[in-house]
């Protein structure tokens, strides 16, 4: 198989690779910055840290999980895009070459903040790891208005990149761990009442598959039982699990979406 053409994948795979030389050159000789309150507090997700490079290697490993999903994404809407005819799908034109491309860099957006975080235990490892958390939920909550809207590209990354930054504030600001999660709780059930206001007939199945994913992921990690000093982390798995969550979400925003016009075209 030859990638030539496929613009998503090449540049998915610049972002992990540009992720690899950081986590060297960054990490190499110690990780710089003030180290996150969980280590004190003995609550940064059961894994004992290690000295060297990696700090938590089950968690940080486990995050190459996102990584694959992301390359997939990229190389399955790079497929898509090669199969219609049109510059643009003229059938849903939301499922274009730019979202389906941003949504593959936002799924490996999430690599460097989970593998920042946990190989470094820094705090600015911690706001690294929200922002991509930020920046998944508020695509979900964004793209929708979009496409219900009507929106340009320019006012749907304005309008994304605007309140995701105006939502890291706190947590940069006043390290606000608590906080920054509570709003992720927050854009979680803004997001699905979105979905439910805008949604087409038959619409929420994989959504319902990808919040689904995400709650078993949360039940494993607490169900596991926890030994630091095992490589066997229920924080690992639940980053595993949490892969299916995002190609969940990827049939919703585009193959079943694109399905679902495809359908009602040829109905009229």
């Amino acid at each position: 198989m030859t990638l030539r053409g496929y613009g998503e994948v090449w540049w998915t795979g610049l972002a992990l690779a540009a992720t690899g030389v950081l986590l060297l050159y960054v990490g190499t000789g110690g990780w710089p910055g003030a180290i996150h309150e969980c280590v004190a507090l003995g609550t940064c997700y059961c894994e004992a840290p290690r000295p060297g490079l990696i700090a938590q290697p089950a968690n940080t490993v486990s995050c190459l999980g996102w990584a694959v999903a992301g390359l997939w994404i990229a190389w399955d809407a790079g497929r898509r895009r090669k199969r219609n005819s049109a510059p643009d799908s003229e059938l849903h034109p939301f499922a274009s070459w730019f979202y389906t491309g941003l949504y593959a860099l936002v799924v490996v957006g999430l690599v460097p903040g989970g593998v920042f975080f946990h190989a470094s235990l820094t705090d600015w490892g911690g706001k690294l790891d929200i922002l991509s958390m930020y920046l998944l939920v508020d695509f979900w909550i964004f793209y929708n208005l979009a496409r219900a809207f009507r929106w340009s590209k320019t006012a749907f990354v304005t309008a994304y990149l605007a309140a995701t930054t105006v939502l890291l504030i706190p947590r940069v600001v006043y390290s606000a761990v608590e906080i920054g999660l509570l709003i992720f709780g927050g854009l979680i059930v803004l997001g699905l009442l979105v979905e439910v206001r805008i949604a087409r007939r038959h619409s929420l199945r994989w959504v319902g598959i990808g919040l689904g994913g995400f709650g078993l992921a949360h039940l494993v990690q607490a169900a596991l039982p926890c030994d630091p000093d095992s490589l066997l982390q229920p924080h690992a798995a639940l980053h595993l699990i949490e892969t299916v969550s995002l190609l969940a979400f990827y049939m919703h925003f585009f193959v079943a979406s694109d399905s679902q016009m495809a359908a009602g075209t040829q109905a009229n």
